[in-house]
């Protein structure tokens, strides 16, 4: 096992070398240019688009684990209850639960963000270290909410989801190219930050309103346990 494949922060010491290059004559032309590099890099996965075969596998190890766990769902039927987190859970339902839905919406929402996010995490072992850190997490802070109790289980990806977020938006902010990409990261990290504490002090989802699809009764912590 080396070093430079699996230690969690060797992408922000890489970055921040680069970062170190001198900055030369800023203008106001300069500082525009900056800012639209900012957002475009924002945007933009941290490694380069060409994804590496270990990637494709990944993610189709992910779209087949999706598909299959869910399958009840896609043909009508209810969520696979068994592999939800419950309130005297399993030893495997700590691992199982982010995969498990409770309608196609709930997948089809749940599921594009989390693939998109995976692609943008470190390779190697690190990524699957980042995902059971914050799916433990959001199963830990799942538990914890008033309305665990009440409900069949807790499934679903979006805690994991806003774990993902956070991790990445504090790797932009701690070894952005420019000042502008760290502000822009700080401003969404601050936003996540606070939609996560809103929800749980309200128990309420931020623009639920908004949804077009079943999402169960959301318990909000999760979302605050994952990031």
């Amino acid at each position: 096992m080396t070093r430079h494949r699996f230690h969690i922060f060797d992408m922000w010491q890489q970055r921040c070398q680069r970062a170190k290059a001198a900055p030369g004559v800023r203008t106001p032309k300069t500082r525009k240019s900056e800012l639209k590099t900012a957002v475009r890099q924002f945007l933009e996965p941290v490694y380069p688009k060409t994804a590496s075969r270990k990637t494709n596998y990944a993610l189709l190890f992910w779209a087949l684990a999706l598909t299959l766990v869910n399958f009840p769902l896609l043909v009508g039927n209810e969520a696979h209850i068994p592999l939800l987190l419950e309130t005297q859970p399993q030893w495997w339902q700590w691992f199982t639960h982010p995969l498990v839905h409770l309608s196609p919406y709930h997948l089809l929402l749940d599921g594009l963000a989390f693939l998109t996010l995976w692609t943008m995490l470190p390779r190697g072992l690190t990524r699957w270290i980042i995902y059971l850190t914050v799916s433990l997490g959001s199963g830990v802070a799942a538990t914890l909410d008033p309305n665990f109790t009440s409900v069949y289980g807790f499934g679903g990806l979006s805690g994991v989801g806003h774990g993902l977020m956070a991790y990445l938006l504090l790797t932009w902010l701690l070894c952005g190219n420019s000042k502008a990409e760290k502000l822009l990261s700080l401003f969404a990290l601050l936003i996540l930050m606070a939609k996560s504490l809103i929800e749980a002090y309200t128990g309420q989802v931020v623009l639920s309103s908004r949804h077009v699809g079943y999402l169960g009764t959301p318990l909000v912590f999760c979302h605050l346990g994952g990031a």
